[in-house]
């Protein structure tokens, strides 16, 4: 890659001719400055695909790019498809708007082409939603209703053993971590 890079040409493997190309490069990483010092990333490779950097912020910081880029995802994946979908609900607009996205426009653009293939409305509702993002939004819920001491909430959706654990967590909580206590109010 770096002779490439520096002569633009190249050989193919077994081949004796030499191939002349016209090339740029697009490559992405976090912290990649980080990377080169620690040696991790080569800095001979670094220096050559370093010609111009650009800084994107993470998805999760520009919250309001979300609408603009799930219609740019719907529109490419219902054609696609074929399928006839013309949007989203809105609670499941919210659930995409209160996700952190840790992977990203990648992640959103996946999770709009899961939704779009496992859809069978032309309006996508949260029966659509992947699973891992539904139990993160119900996670984010949990915790916001922690401070009601009278009921605990179970999220619809939850599995068996994840609502047994938050009715035990809940519980040793309210009973200042009494196990004892806890033991007998749960029976």
């Amino acid at each position: 890659i770096l002779r490439v890079l520096q002569e633009r040409e190249f050989e193919r493997v077994g081949g004796s001719k030499t191939i002349k190309v016209d090339i740029r490069i697009i490559a992405a990483s976090q912290d990649i400055t980080k990377k080169v010092s620690n040696g991790e990333f080569r800095k001979d490779l670094y220096y050559r695909l370093n010609v111009i950097n650009l800084n994107l912020i993470p998805l999760r910081e520009r919250k309001e790019d979300i609408p603009l880029l799930v219609k740019r995802f719907l529109s490419d994946f219902t054609k696609e498809t074929g399928k006839k979908i013309t949007g989203l609900s809105k609670e499941v607009l919210d659930i995409l708007l209160n996700y952190d996205y840790p992977g990203n426009v990648r992640e959103l653009k996946n999770i709009i082409e899961y939704m779009t293939a496992v859809s069978k409305n032309s309006i996508i509702d949260e029966t659509s939603i992947p699973s891992y993002l539904r139990n993160t939004t119900q996670k984010k819920e949990i915790a916001q209703d922690s401070d009601n001491k009278d009921f605990i909430k179970i999220p619809y959706g939850i599995g068996l053993e994840d609502a047994e654990n938050i009715i035990i967590k809940k519980t040793l909580e309210r009973n200042g971590f009494n196990k004892v206590k806890t033991a007998n109010d749960l029976k």
